[in-house]
């Protein structure tokens, strides 16, 4: 078991696409809030185990005033990786958030910005996620037909590419083993409604980077698994 000491705000990365984020300490009932891949929420009290993905268990051995400690039980060949999110009692939302609704211009110096194209056939969620990420200083591409996303993949060549599951003609996933037989190199996020590990472990068999459930958390999209993401395939 490894030991990690974490403040709120920090997290994990397990391998390559689990990534944890401490999101509340409640020191009146002793327990903790994580965040799993952005979306999902997961709580843990004092002394407690549990599982968070295959093979990968977490317990919460102590509270203290500022920070808590972890351990960690994972299979041996996934390299476990500290990370910080400067994130102070944020919400999980859907909704967009705006510089003026607390996320500090000086956030944005210094990071790496990419080009992201966004598929999703709903307009809503598009233009959603498409204003977070400008404020964010990221430059979008959006699709809303499938087959529309492979020649933009082809011709813009993205770096990242936010694929829904469930696409109207041509489905995410058809979507995703086209790209994949041309563009081994860009970085693919699925997202979907459906928390279904069957979905999960298919996508990431066939070359998604990641698969993450709606409701989204944008924040921790844009500040931790958008970064995370470019530097793995920088690394690679």
């Amino acid at each position: 078991m490894l030991i990690l000491t974490r403040k709120l705000g920090e997290g994990l990365n397990i391998g390559k696409h689990l990534i944890i984020t401490i999101l509340n300490i409640d020191y009146v009932d002793q327990q903790i809030k994580l965040g799993v891949n952005g979306s999902e929420c997961i709580t843990i009290d004092k002394r407690k185990s549990k599982v968070i993905s295959d093979g990968i268990t977490i317990t919460v051995m102590r509270i203290g005033s500022k920070q808590v400690k972890l351990g960690i039980n994972a299979p041996e060949n996934m390299k476990i990786h500290r990370n910080k999110v400067q994130r102070k009692n944020t919400p999980l939302k859907t909704k967009y958030l705006t510089n003026r609704e607390g996320i500090p211009n000086q956030q944005l110096q210094g990071k790496k910005m990419s080009k992201i194209l966004i598929v999703d056939d709903n307009p809503d969620t598009c233009n959603q996620l498409m204003k977070f990420l400008v404020e964010m200083n990221h430059s979008i591409l959006v699709s809303h037909d499938g087959t529309e996303a492979i020649e933009k993949t082809k011709k813009l060549k993205p770096d990242i590419i936010i694929l829904d599951l469930l696409l109207g003609k041509t489905g995410g996933m058809e979507v995703l083993k086209q790209i994949r037989q041309f563009d081994k190199r860009v970085g693919i996020i699925m997202i979907s409604a459906l928390k279904n590990e069957i979905f999960c472990t298919e996508s990431l068999e066939v070359g998604a980077d990641m698969y993450i459930t709606k409701p989204v958390d944008y924040y921790h999209l844009a500040t931790n698994i958008l970064p995370h993401l470019v530097n793995t395939k920088q690394l690679n």
